[in-house]
Order: structure tokens, then sequence, then C-alpha cells
């Protein structure tokens, strides 16, 4: 249980700092929604679905492997939670990493 809440927890970090970086790197805050709104339900719902058993290294089934228990029947289509752990490091990282360095160019000093 307490692997699954802080799994559940470590998500949520994951997908808060994913979505400061989607905000830093949209300027428009309307853009930034849209942004994000628009990839959870194209990339992560549709086309997860039609490349199949690839979806696992997609960013929401990364996270769900992190925040699940582990019960076999209901995650064999997951990452373990280290691998979905991993995964979802490298969405982190990659889109704050974007965010810095274009926040950088645009600031004025």
């Amino acid at each position: 249980m307490w692997t699954t809440i802080g799994g559940g927890i470590a998500w949520n970090a994951a997908f808060a700092a994913i979505s400061v970086g989607v905000g830093a790197l949209v300027r428009s805050l309307l853009g930034a929604i849209a942004t994000a709104l628009t990839w959870v339900a194209l990339v992560d719902g549709i086309i997860g679905q039609l490349i199949g058993d690839l979806a696992r290294w997609l960013r929401f089934n990364a996270g769900e492997a992190l925040g699940t228990a582990a019960e076999p029947m209901m995650t064999s289509h997951l990452l373990a939670r280290w691998g979905g752990g991993t995964v979802l490091l490298v969405y982190t990282f990659a889109c704050t990493a974007a965010a810095v360095g274009t926040s950088m160019r645009r600031d004025v000093f």
C-alpha cells in the first residue's frame, strides 16, 4: 500500500513538473492548457491505442505503472514500477530542460 501511495505522489509531482515545463515553453496560458489536454487526449489516448504494446512507453502509462498496485492481471500492459518511474523521469527532465533552455534565451536582463 505504501509503495502505491508513494508512486502516486511521485506520479503527480512528475506531472506537475511536466506541466510547469509546458507552461514555460508555451507563452500563452490558453495555448499551454490546450497543448497539455491535446497531448493527453490525442497521444496518450488515441495514438496509444493504435500503437498497441508500445503505448507502455507513453507518459500516462508510465505514470500509471508508477502509481498502480502491482496486481498481475491489471498491470500486464504496463512497465514495471521502476521502469515507469524511469520513463516518467526522462519525460520530466526533457520537458524541464527544454523549458529552461528556451526561457533563458527569452529573458531580458
